[in-house]
């Protein structure tokens, strides 16, 4: 598979950030350019333009992102976010492609907003003063985030006394935060807010509740408290003399009138409780990264070289499966840190199943070989799901579900649809018919693949968020 069709295929399946559940979303193609690419000229217009004809004449909707995992996740096949999820329909509805530029700072995104390099941006922050017009399009809380030692604010009153913290567009203030005394920085993310509160700059941060359960698995020793207001996720559209934006104002009202019940349920799905990082995995899963994954690190990625994976992707299976330990040892006999049976290890030539690095290479290699045999006809990311799941229960198992799937009605070429198939197969009126028999792992490895792509996902924000910390001194007070 070459690289460019993996780097930037964008039909079919994309799963809940950091959650296990997925949900099936048809999108518009996707481009990610750079912030500094001039996007879309219309200063450059004598006369006035209409915005929405300029998007649909070009065939392609601009939008500028905070670079965030609430809004944009770039996986090795897909792309994820709840912004980025609304705004490829938004693009699907207006018959157009979709185009993300993402920004590292807010300051950034502004700037993009304001020479227009993008036709529109998308974010929670706070805009004072930004000449521009705006569409809401889901309505969110903001909340303190303190640490887990200070006492729970309870309400804004706890909070007068306290020094905050907020990620904003615009560093003036804010009316709604008159009573407390917040710092508003248009250079820090949401992620970096949180950073300066865990390290002890800031009494509290303050940031959006569906925001911090996406980003709460990586900060276990904070806690959201007092609610403080509601505020909009919205999109923003630059005023200029020689735009006329009323014709796209009124499409992205319409939009999100009918499509209303899709923006709750793709809510739902990204912004769901994370079962699967308690406080307990989540200071655990931060220290065997800290202590654990430089030690295969280069080896993951040397086998993510040979077998054309994302080495994440690779580091996830073997934390699933044995927390990165060498000598892991299951009551069912197998071993490892890729936890290989003897049957796979000697397919794959390993010798030593404990040697970890033998143990990478070849969990790698079998993984691949699953891979490989899977029908033409399953396009990624499903494919790399679905052999995951023949890694976990068995190549056999897998191809009974792909069958019932079609016998009932369903694309046996979809993950999410297969994924209800498995589970069937503990059940007698369902294995007695199935050739490969009863799965007992059927269940599990739904749950197996589920918990692979969350820590693929944590490890790719980790790769990029955590031990470049020192930059935030900066930033503190």
């Amino acid at each position: 598979m070459d690289i460019a069709k993996r780097t930037y295929w964008t039909d079919g399946l994309a799963l809940s950030l950091l959650i296990g559940a997925s949900t099936l979303i048809p999108w518009a193609h996707i481009f990610t350019i750079t912030p500094n690419a001039s996007a879309s000229s219309y200063t450059s217009q004598a006369q006035q333009q209409n915005r929405l004809a300029h998007i649909q004449n070009k065939q392609a909707l601009e939008l500028g992102l905070l670079k965030t995992p609430a809004s944009y996740f770039q996986r090795q096949h897909d792309a994820i976010g709840f912004d980025y999820h609304i705004a490829a329909r938004l693009a699907e509805e207006l018959g157009v492609e979709l185009s993300i530029q993402l920004y590292d700072t807010p300051k950034a995104l502004r700037h993009a907003l304001d020479t227009q390099n993008v036709d529109m941006i998308a974010t929670e922050l706070s805009a004072n003063s930004i000449p521009s017009d705006t569409v809401p399009y889901y309505t969110v809380e903001l909340v303190a985030v303190q640490t887990r030692q200070q006492p729970s604010a309870q309400n804004i009153e706890a909070l007068a006394s306290l020094t905050g913290v907020k990620s904003t567009l615009s560093s003036k203030p804010n009316r709604a935060l008159t009573k407390l005394s917040v710092n508003t920085l248009t250079s820090a993310t949401p992620e970096e807010i949180l950073t300066l509160v865990q390290q002890g700059h800031y009494d509290y941060g303050l940031i959006s509740r569906h925001h911090f359960q996406v980003l709460s698995p990586f900060f276990p020793e904070l806690k959201a408290t007092a609610e403080v207001n509601q505020q909009p996720l919205q999109w923003h559209l630059s005023r200029h003399k020689n735009v006329d934006n009323s014709d796209m104002i009124a499409a992205l009202k319409q939009f999100v009138a009918t499509q209303q019940q899709h923006i709750e349920n793709t809510a739902n799905t990204y912004f769901a409780p994370i079962k699967r990082f308690d406080l307990y995995s989540s200071r655990a899963f931060k220290r065997h990264w800290e202590q654990r994954l430089s030690l295969y690190s280069a080896d993951f990625q040397l086998a993510a070289e040979e077998y054309v994976f994302d080495w994440q992707l690779l580091a996830a299976v073997g934390y699933q499966e044995s927390h990165w330990d060498p000598n892991a040892v299951s009551p069912t006999g197998v071993e490892g840190l890729m936890m290989l049976t003897r049957p796979t290890a000697r397919e794959m030539g390993v010798a030593d199943r404990r040697d970890p690095i033998a143990s990478i290479y070849g969990g790698s290699a079998y993984l691949a070989g699953i891979h490989k045999r899977m029908p033409e006809s399953i396009r990624e990311p499903d494919r790399t799901w679905m052999a995951l799941a023949a890694y976990n229960a068995g190549y056999g198992h897998l191809l009974d579900a792909r069958r019932l799937t079609a016998e009932q009605g369903d694309n046996p070429d979809n993950w999410a649809q297969v994924a209800k198939r498995l589970p069937l197969l503990t059940q007698p009126e369902y294995y007695q018919h199935a050739r490969y028999g009863y799965a007992r792992g059927g269940a599990q490895a739904v749950y197996y693949v589920e918990a692979v792509q969350h820590y693929y996902h944590a490890l790719l924000w980790a790769e990029q968020h955590w031990g470049s910390s020192a930059q935030l001194v900066a930033m503190a007070p």
